[in-house]
């Protein structure tokens, strides 16, 4: 009891209300189960209508631009939904989520970043502190968030890149905090006319080889050198448009490292992409988006695609590490 009072004079004597959440990693990640509802801007262009459920379920709706206006994005911890008035068609993919998997993320995060308390601020209407997060590993990104005061929810993010170039900014015009979310939100009541398709079809997943190779269509040997700070989240078997391709996941708590291998005969066109050399009469090819970079090889069995945050040195590397496993 004598904690609790005390705590709560500090609080007064800041200037803060006694019920403030103190910024820190653990609140950060423990706001993925807060409900709320409000409307999202992304990069002052793209405004979406959020609901946001227990369990970081999402349902998103598009306002602008006009040609997405009225698609519909649901997330229920399982399956993606994206439905679009303008074709009728209602596409599933798997979740995009962490799941159940709060533990695993507030340890790479506090493993492999600090996080700065910089002041605060009001966004939609709300005060926030302002916070930076910081990679403890050389020539990585950085987030600035506006966390809510009473929730830790980011009302407004900042990605920044190593040299401290805007990449994207995403904040709330406005937000409520409801007591609870209706589940009604993450269903979908779709016309009778409507088609449903499944463009990514999961079929196995795990966390090592050994638990999918009873399923694998083609022979697999992951890359040899992985970045630091990053771990392995799992592996996805999964199928779009009749091809079957693995993905290798992995975090660093923050940003998301994505690897794809498929059979060569399904390697992609990258016209505009950059050649590079990977090894003696090889060649790789990148492709440069603000924010992330893409890597693309291949070898005598599979077809590579990289996706990721991290440098083009770096991405080499990993490829490089499959090259040698040959």
């Amino acid at each position: 009891m004598r904690a609790l009072i005390l705590g709560s004079l500090l609080a007064g004597s800041l200037g803060l209300p006694a019920w403030a959440v103190a910024p820190s990693l653990d609140a950060l990640v423990r706001s993925s189960s807060v409900p709320y509802e409000g409307t999202m801007v992304i990069n002052g262009r793209t405004i979406v209508k959020v609901v946001h459920g227990p369990g970081d379920r999402k349902r998103q709706e598009i306002v602008s631009p006009m040609r997405m206006k009225g698609d519909l994005i649901v997330d229920n911890g399982k399956t993606l939904w994206h439905f679009s008035p303008r074709t009728q068609n209602v596409d599933l993919s798997p979740t995009r989520q962490w799941g159940d998997r709060v533990a695993d993320r507030l340890r790479l995060l506090t493993q492999n970043y600090k996080m700065k308390v910089l002041g605060r601020e009001k966004v939609a209407g709300r005060s926030a502190h302002i916070v930076e997060l910081q990679s403890t590993h050389a020539n990585r990104g950085s987030q600035r968030l506006w966390l809510d005061q009473d929730h830790a929810v980011p009302l407004r993010i900042e990605r920044r890149s190593a040299h401290g170039h805007l990449l994207e900014r995403t904040e709330f015009s406005e937000i409520a905090f409801p007591a609870a979310v209706s589940s009604e939100h993450f269903r979908l009541e779709l016309p009778d006319n409507v088609a449903v398709t499944t463009s990514v079809r999961l079929l196995a997943s795990g966390r090592t080889l050994e638990e999918l190779n009873g399923q694998l269509p083609f022979p697999v040997e992951l890359p040899s050198y992985l970045p630091r700070g990053y771990e392995l989240l799992d592996l996805h078997l999964f199928e779009a448009k009749g091809v079957k391709s693995l993905h290798w996941r992995l975090s660093d708590g923050l940003t998301t490292l994505s690897l794809f291998m498929t059979g060569k005969a399904h390697q992609p066109e990258l016209r505009s992409a950059r050649e590079i050399d990977l090894a003696p009469k090889q060649k790789a090819h990148l492709l440069e988006h603000p924010g992330r970079t893409t890597l693309c090889w291949t070898d005598d069995r599979l077809c590579y695609a990289m996706v990721g945050e991290l440098t083009e040195d770096e991405l080499i590397k990993i490829a490089r590490s499959t090259v040698l496993n040959d």
